[in-house]
């Protein structure tokens, strides 16, 4: 009854902050998001936190926790997670970053409507192309929405200026100001371009009253990203999560011309052709903000050390994603100048092909695209068919007459993804890069021999399970069409298990003491009271937020220092052994002075 109380509350106060907006959602919809997960946890990294459905007890996350609307999730300093949603779409949290699934329904065909509220903190989007057009995926902070349709995008929001930062790498998004803020007009961001936007004018009277000149302005127009600016602000988990995902969306781009471009040449539809063009600019486009971002990850710095071993989690190297980057950067120019030449020959004039290109980065967002051609859905591919032989007079004894030419596939790169349970695999980069392949997914106990077909693992990307519990995995990529060859990918291995059953911890008492300078305050009583756990003391000068770890005061007692006046003061406690969850004690404060000992 609390949960639909709850849920019925932040419905009302979506409504009242956005009335432009509407939040009204069938019932059907309303039962599916209360108990339905949507959303898993997954790459847990360092400490990461779970509040359910906006209650106030924390959870440990841990990489398969499913996740369900109104979910908190945080991230400690040096920590990160991925949120993986059914539709594909994936959310990476940075370090310091607190995230509420504030809406996330379950549409017709496995769509999904994605509301994200952002308060602190960075967050990497992968947005999957949306199936319906019902569906949506937003991001929320205190001074803007961002609504994208299948893209790749960044978004900071500072908790302290509540100002936010976003940055469009693919596709494009719409911004929307909050009602109250100095400019509240809507702004289109297309790729490769960025955008700070104030907090809201409202917001800064109520904690800034004495400082009218220091008023917030409106939004920074938008510009070109500055690379140099993410790769010094963002931390090493966004980045690694960027490269990856810029490389993987650079292949979709590339396969996607090339299927148009193939769809044009055997029905001769022009909507075929325009589709290829523009895929083609976009995929030149994409290709060269991945090589300015590479270009970038240089020498052996603290932080280029840090990105190192982030790639080495993705099973793959600085080098590697470089090496992949430039050559897709030069088969997508070949390409797209391949899909001019061809628009040429086809009639179409040089300032129409101009156009069609120019429109392109915002084309598949469906605004601002002037007269652009609806871009149709790509060609269904056929069953493979004989190739087209090239005959070449080269005459054996076995065979006088002409040989088909063939392509052979040289090799697959290390697999990516991590060996646990539960876990997303990708099958390695393929040389050539455009090899048609078939993939056959395999386990075994030992590391170089004695693997099995996986029943139904076929595709280029496997979810380990737990039959997969202490296996070495493999790949195999069968070339077919005009490319032959078949080529294992090395081991990767062994898989993890998911974490043991432990007890949760449930809660923590009040702080036991007087908020007093010189005084020794006590944990309160934990639940269960035999809990293992460490205790770490914290400090913030706001009762709710803000507050910082004290060095050193990790016991059971502390004594409250001159510093610590004026503040108010938490303890948290981190269960360990057969015990699990963190939980963060009621505020305690503020902290009075000491009492002065009277002087005769």
């Amino acid at each position: 009854m609390k949960r639909k109380i709850a849920l019925g509350l932040v419905l009302i106060m979506l409504i009242s902050l956005f009335p432009k907006y509407n939040f009204s959602l069938a019932s059907t919809e309303v039962a599916l998001a209360a108990g339905t997960s949507l959303g898993t946890l997954t790459d847990v990294q360092g400490e990461v936190y779970v509040q359910i459905g906006g209650g106030i007890r924390e959870f440990i996350g841990r990489s398969g926790m499913a996740l369900t609307q109104g979910d908190s999730v945080q991230t400690d300093k040096n920590s990160s997670a991925t949120i993986t949603f059914t539709t594909g779409t994936k959310l990476t949290l940075g370090p310091s970053t607190i995230i509420t699934l504030s809406k996330m329904i379950q549409t017709k065909d496995s769509g999904m409507k994605v509301s994200i509220r952002l308060k602190s903190g960075s967050i990497w989007s992968n947005v999957k192309s949306l199936i319906n057009s019902e569906d949506e995926y937003k991001i929320e902070t205190a001074s803007a929405v961002m609504e994208a349709r299948g893209t790749l995008f960044l978004v900071a929001a500072d908790a302290d200026s509540r100002g936010t930062r976003t940055s469009v790498i693919e596709g494009a998004i719409g911004v929307y100001q909050h009602p109250g803020s100095v400019d509240q007009s809507s702004q289109f961001l297309p790729m490769g371009t960025s955008m700070s936007v104030p907090p809201p004018l409202s917001e800064w009277q109520a904690t800034r009253p004495a400082a009218p000149q220091a008023a917030p302005q409106a939004p920074v127009p938008s510009g070109a990203i500055d690379m140099t600016d993410i790769i010094s602000s963002e931390d090493p988990s966004i980045l690694a999560s960027m490269a990856i995902d810029m490389v993987e969306r650079m292949q979709e781009l590339y396969q996607q011309s090339q299927s148009y471009l193939s769809g044009y040449q055997s029905s001769h539809n022009s909507d075929y052709l325009y589709a290829s063009l523009q895929f083609s600019q976009i995929s030149v486009r994409m290709a060269e903000l991945s090589e300015q971002f590479m270009s970038l990850f240089q020498g052996d710095s603290e932080r280029e050390q840090e990105l190192r071993e982030e790639f080495k989690r993705y099973k793959t190297t600085t080098d590697d994603l470089k090496q992949q980057v430039q050559k897709m950067l030069d088969d997508m120019q070949q390409m797209a100048e391949d899909a001019v030449r061809i628009a040429h020959e086809a009639g179409i004039d040089s300032d129409e092909v101009d156009r069609v290109m120019q429109n392109a980065p915002t084309a598949a967002f469906g605004a601002g695209i002037g007269s652009s051609p609806v871009i149709p859905a790509p060609p269904t591919p056929a069953a493979p068919t004989p190739p087209t032989y090239i005959e070449v007079d080269t005459p054996s004894p076995s065979n006088p007459g002409t040989q088909p030419v063939l392509t052979g596939l040289s090799s697959i790169g290390n697999i990516l993804g991590i060996a646990r349970v539960g876990e997303e695999l990708w099958a390695g980069q393929l040389e050539p890069a455009e090899a048609t392949v078939t993939y056959q997914w395999m386990r075994s106990d030992t590391e170089e021999q004695d693997y099995e077909d996986i029943e139904g693992a076929t595709s280029d990307r496997y979810l380990l399970s737990e039959e997969d519990k202490g296996k070495f995995i493999r790949v195999r990529a069968i070339a077919y069409g005009e490319y032959t060859g078949t080529i294992i990918s090395a081991p990767l291995g062994k898989v993890e298990g998911t974490q043991p059953v432990q007890t949760e911890l449930i809660s923590i008492g009040d702080i036991v003491g007087d908020a007093r300078v010189g005084e020794i305050v006590r944990a309160g009583q934990l639940d269960p009271a035999e809990t293992t756990v460490t205790y770490q003391w914290m400090r913030s000068d706001t009762e709710e937020q803000g507050y910082e770890e004290i060095e050193g005061a990790t016991s059971e007692y502390y004594q409250l220092l001159d510093e610590d006046e004026g503040k108010f003061i938490r303890v948290k406690v981190i269960a360990y052994g057969d015990y699990s969850g963190t939980i963060i004690s009621a505020p305690l404060g503020k902290v009075e002075a000491k009492i002065p000992i009277p002087t005769n």
